[in-house]
């Protein structure tokens, strides 16, 4: 699934979150959470700005299982929760 034209922003917002010294905090409504391309993007993501808090918003998924956690976020990320989407 190519990304849309709004995806090239992403990129500047890195280089200024990277010059911040403090906690990184990613916050990404990600539209797609199921797309394997899109969970490896949004671990890149998260891997270059070192982020420590991830908040991702999916309104699609009522249910996150503990795979699709690691396969995001990595191991670092392995006590996190969730609220399900309101159907």
């Amino acid at each position: 699934m190519p990304w849309p034209a709004r995806a090239r922003l992403v990129v500047p917002v890195v280089d200024l979150l990277l010059m911040y010294p403090g906690p990184q905090i990613a916050v990404w409504n990600v539209r797609g959470l199921n797309s394997r391309a899109r969970r490896c993007a949004i671990r890149s993501l998260i891997c270059t700005t070192r982020a420590s808090i991830v908040c991702l918003q999916e309104t699609k998924m009522a249910l996150i299982c503990s795979s699709i956690v690691l396969d995001t976020l990595g191991s670092e990320f392995d006590g996190s929760t969730y609220l399900p989407s309101d159907d």
